[in-house]
């Protein structure tokens, strides 16, 4: 959990599937932290691309996720794409300030 969140930005955005868009750490680690108790989780995270626009950048590529639930089951696997921009920061290092993913999985809807 602190290592994700120590990409962001304060002001940061996860726009996620389903329409659920976090804004600030503070909602993006309360969000994530039912995950953490609950699953063993990796991800797999592939740029196939990563542009530099002054102190602005975006990549994109795709990515892959695994969660195992702690208690024992079968793992929820999920892949799809993303879309992340960055800011430079004044130490030079650079933060995660909107990030937007789609699940290539298809909805149950649809199935």
């Amino acid at each position: 959990m602190d290592r994700w969140i120590s990409l962001w930005s304060s002001k940061g955005i996860e726009m996620q599937p389903a329409g659920l868009r976090l804004s600030g750490i503070e909602q993006i680690a309360a969000a994530l932290q039912p995950i953490i108790d609950l699953f063993d989780t990796e991800m797999t995270i592939l740029p196939e691309s990563v542009h530099i626009l002054s102190d602005c950048a975006y990549a994109y590529g795709s990515y892959k996720h695994a969660m195992t639930p702690k208690e024992g089951g079968e793992p929820i696997i999920d892949a799809g794409m993303f879309l992340t921009i960055l800011e430079k920061q004044a130490n030079g290092s650079w933060k995660i300030v909107i990030t937007c993913c789609n699940t290539s999985q298809r909805p149950k809807l649809f199935s």
